[in-house]
């Protein structure tokens, strides 16, 4: 069995692992932004020899408007999936997200036909994902909700979160396993048959790999939170920016 653990990962962090990283932290704005751009090129009419915008009602653009708007939230609940989250979390990030401003339980049951007991059981989810926080809104006392509005933060808030979990979890059992095969070993004998001998030391070595790979995400997780990604993985804010970068 080929054993991804003994892979270079220094070299590997520094050069593969970064540029698709890169791919994924700029894979949902530009998802979001083409979403948006294609509902809004519904309002013009491109004609040859020059451009005219079409003349429509306001209750028509407000249409335009709701419809281009909808298309983003239902992307970005898409896009949760990649992450290993509930397409209803993606939809209430998207739905608070457009909204542009903080939400109560009860506006959020209307605006997603779901009940208010629901829309609990979710906001606590996307509390501990640290992709929504409460926010305190002068004059109300209901409990108002807002999201990450920065992209790039809420990759990292996802990514971090989930393999935070997945290193505890891991390094425990790593943990445990150890105790065990010290103990086997203790009990090696010179009338032990060289086959368990031998088990028991591959065992050990394959503990090892496991210890340094789950060490090496924890260490990209703090590469990641700490900003530093930023370093090396800039965002840049135009095209123009980025092909200079290229050059």
């Amino acid at each position: 069995m080929y054993n991804l653990c003994n892979l270079n990962f220094t070299k590997f962090t520094q050069g593969y692992i970064l540029e698709l990283l890169a791919i994924a932290l700029f894979f949902l704005p530009y998802l979001f932004f083409l979403q948006m751009n294609c509902g809004m090129l519904q309002l013009v009419t491109v004609i040859k020899g020059g451009m005219s915008v079409e003349s429509l009602s306001n209750d028509r653009l407000l249409e335009e408007l709701q419809s281009a708007e909808d298309q983003i939230t239902d992307r970005i609940a898409d896009n949760m999936e990649t992450f290993g989250v509930s397409s209803t979390v993606g939809r209430l990030l998207g739905i608070i997200y457009m909204n542009r401003e903080a939400m109560t339980l009860d506006s959020l049951a209307e605006e997603t036909g779901m009940s208010k007991t629901r829309m609990s059981q979710v906001m606590r989810q996307m509390l501990a994902l640290n992709i929504a926080e409460k926010e305190f809104v002068k004059g109300s006392r209901k409990e108002h909700y807002n999201v990450e509005s920065d992209y790039a933060q809420t990759f990292i808030s996802l990514f971090t979160t989930n393999w935070k979990d997945v290193v505890s979890r891991n390094m425990t059992l790593e943990r445990r396993l150890r105790e065990r095969v010290d103990q086997m070993s203790h009990s090696v004998t010179d009338a032990t048959p060289t086959e368990i001998v031998e088990r028991i030391e591959t065992l050990s070595n394959e503990l090892d790999a496991w210890q340094a790979y789950y060490n090496w995400i924890d260490r990209l997780v703090d590469f990641f939170e700490s900003g530093k990604i930023f370093d090396h993985v800039p965002i840049h804010g135009n095209q123009k920016e980025d092909n200079h970068h290229e050059k």
